[in-house]
């Protein structure tokens, strides 16, 4: 964590502007690289956190990019699912099961029941059948990002 000296954050925090996650939007933000801005305050978070510090500092644009990105995609997957709640409404009402466009098929499927297997419940109740019927793969390494709830989009 990089804490900040300075006081004038509009939203009262003491947090480096490099880090901070709203700073896109701040008019008072600083731009100073926080090694050498004399206003810095490094805590240890952990025992690698110099390069925590390092990679926030060095990867700061990309931060920032995926942020504004996630949030944007967010905003645009509530209105799809808004979008989609409306257009099974007029399906329904209409009665049409599918139509297509040019661009795209639409399919109306009406509600159902799924039946799927517990496995924690197989697992506690018959080991061996579960422990028969498992698999393990490989799974490639990737980044997961998830936008925190609450936040302004």
């Amino acid at each position: 964590m990089i804490q900040c000296k300075q006081t004038g954050c509009p939203d009262g925090k003491n947090i480096c502007c490099k880090i901070c996650p709203d700073k896109a939007d701040c008019g008072v933000a600083c731009t100073d690289p926080p090694e050498t801005c004399g206003n810095s305050i490094f805590q240890q978070e952990s025992d690698d956190s110099a390069a925590l510090v390092a990679f926030r500092s060095g990867a700061a644009a990309v931060i920032q990019a995926i942020t504004d990105i996630s949030k944007a995609k967010a905003a645009i997957e509530a209105r799809e699912k808004d979008m989609r709640t409306q257009l099974e409404k007029a399906m329904q009402d209409y009665g049409i099961d599918k139509f297509d466009t040019d661009d795209l098929s639409v399919t109306f499927v009406p509600a159902s029941q799924r039946t799927t297997v517990d496995g924690k419940k197989l697992k506690a109740k018959f080991p061996g059948a579960y422990a028969a019927c498992t698999k393990t793969s490989a799974v490639k390494a990737s980044v997961r990002i998830k936008l925190k709830e609450g936040e302004e989009t």
